[in-house]
């Protein structure tokens, strides 16, 4: 049983949700990586990069947009996203 109900009904609703998985996606894959990257200072000692709240939601925030672009672009050039609708409720 889903917590929210909201359904591809829609093109618009389902290139939100499929934006948002990608979303989701792509930015744990980010913070995954950035937490194994270790950096060289200036001294040549190993340090980690810090990340904070601000830069995953900017990184959401961005990636959502772009994924959700590329989506409404392929819609108006190519007609995809049909498919994504649900058909029964």
């Amino acid at each position: 049983m889903p917590i929210i109900r909201f359904r591809s009904t829609t093109v618009w609703k389902a290139f939100m949700l499929n934006s948002l998985v990608t979303t989701i996606a792509f930015v744990a894959a980010i913070i995954i990586r950035d937490l194994f990257i270790k950096h060289k200072d200036e001294k040549g000692k190993e340090v980690r990069q810090k990340m904070s709240a601000k830069i995953i939601g900017i990184t959401f925030g961005i990636t959502f947009g772009a994924s959700l672009l590329a989506y409404t672009l392929l819609y108006f050039i190519f007609g995809f996203g049909q498919s994504m609708i649900v058909t029964h409720i």
